[in-house]
């Protein structure tokens, strides 16, 4: 199957294991998928080149 997206970042328990994988199409649209869905997809590049997720601190408030 062809897809338009591409894999940006996954997210990985504390074990290591991944859950998760974000992925964006071409118009920048983001959307998360299951490692399955991924590989299944055929998205690229192999999900085990992909880096890890980093969440965004909220800002302090002072």
């Amino acid at each position: 199957m062809t897809t338009s997206y591409r894999g940006i970042c996954v997210l990985r328990l504390s074990s290591g294991e991944i859950i998760d994988v974000q992925v964006e199409d071409t118009t920048g649209m983001r959307l998360t998928l299951s490692p399955q869905q991924y590989q299944e997809r055929g998205c690229k590049p192999q999900i085990s080149l992909l880096p890890d997720c980093v969440q965004s601190e909220s800002p302090k408030k002072t």
